[in-house]
């Protein structure tokens, strides 16, 4: 397999998914830091599965990363396991549980992450063949764009919400029937 059948890979998409996620993570407040961070490590570890032809329950965070520890037990020199159960249940807490997450607990679970990624780097790097630089320029390529379809998602939900607003102010002032009857100002 030729290396940019390699990089277009679905495998080399989850993994750039991930990173994505995890740069994300960089950018939120300390909660959301953890979601992303956490969602952005399993996406990077099923996709190191998949590469090793490990099959995984997909729906099981737990499962995922015992069949990862199993399949890759080099990475508990980065990560001991009670560090990712430990960094798991935050997820579980700051995502499904809403609870507030300190700077620190975010910085461990972001730490966490990138300990994922610069392993799963060094796995692609021997399993292809493809040196270090062109992986990270591959997965930080794949991540711009990713996240640029986030930024365009985030200003169009923005916008819904401003002509929400608008029509709410309208109906609020009584305007609504002669924005009813002009229309679209988009359509003069």
């Amino acid at each position: 397999m030729r290396h940019s059948d390699r990089l277009s890979s679905p495998a080399f998409k989850q993994f750039t998914k991930g990173y994505s996620q995890t740069l994300l993570a960089r950018l939120s407040t300390a909660r959301e830091a953890v979601v992303w961070a956490w969602q952005g490590a399993d996406n990077i570890v099923s996709a190191l599965l998949e590469v090793r032809g490990v099959s995984f329950n997909k729906k099981s965070h737990k499962d995922k990363w015992e069949k990862f520890v199993s399949a890759y037990p080099e990475f508990l020199r980065r990560a001991p396991p009670d560090q990712i159960e430990r960094c798991r249940k935050m997820w579980e807490d700051a995502r499904y549980r809403d609870r507030e997450i300190s700077a620190e607990d975010a910085g461990q679970v972001t730490s966490l992450a990138t300990e994922v990624f610069e392993f799963g780097i060094r796995v692609l790097e021997q399993l292809w063949g493809i040196s270090a630089r062109k992986l990270r320029q591959g997965a930080s390529d794949a991540s711009e764009r990713e996240l640029a379809v986030v930024a365009v998602k985030e200003v169009e939900d923005y916008l819904r919400a401003c002509e929400a607003n608008a029509e709410q102010e309208a109906i609020r002032w009584g305007f609504a029937p002669y924005t009813t009857m002009l229309g679209d100002p988009a359509t003069y």
